[in-house]
């Protein structure tokens, strides 16, 4: 009788370690799950902004011609200057602080301030740019010197 008492404790202290261990690893993996999905959110804000028409540059030449990526400085601050007030762009942006950093001159532009005081996570990322300053107008109106810099966009996602 006291052989099978045994066991039976035996098997279940081996049952409870067993529950103790799965369990553990139930919530290390729904974690990591919940991490990967901020960071996507994140990645997707990154591109939102990134492409926003009210702030990209002017398609001038041919297509193959193409920048890639670029930002019209005079356009992200005129940006600037409605972003944070617009219900649109609080909707589209979210809970992030977006600003684009100048790398050669060493100037930020912050663009959208939509932080919260009590966030459990900051996810940052960032986004290589080329920042456009478009600065003289000629005698018909267009635009005729540029300035190119190299920039980051970066964006700080809370939850």
């Amino acid at each position: 009788m006291t052989e099978t008492v045994g066991i039976i404790i035996i098997f279940f202290v081996i049952i409870v370690f067993g529950l103790i261990f799965y369990s553990n690893y139930q919530k290390t993996a729904l974690t990591r799950q919940r991490e990967e999905l901020l960071e996507k959110d994140a990645i997707a804000l990154s591109l939102k902004a990134t492409y926003l028409q009210e702030i990209r540059c002017e398609q001038t030449g041919p297509p193959e011609e193409e920048t890639g990526t670029c930002v019209d400085l005079y356009k992200l601050n005129a940006l600037k200057e409605i972003a944070s007030d617009e219900l649109y762009y609080s909707n589209l942006l979210g809970t992030a602080d977006i600003y684009f950093i100048d790398l050669i001159n060493n100037k930020t532009y912050p663009v959208y301030n939509g932080s919260i005081s009590d966030f459990t996570k900051r996810t940052r990322v960032r986004t290589p740019i080329l920042l456009r300053n478009v600065t003289v107008l000629d005698s018909t109106g267009k635009f005729t010197e540029t300035e190119d810099y190299f920039g980051v966009l970066y964006v700080d996602y809370y939850s």
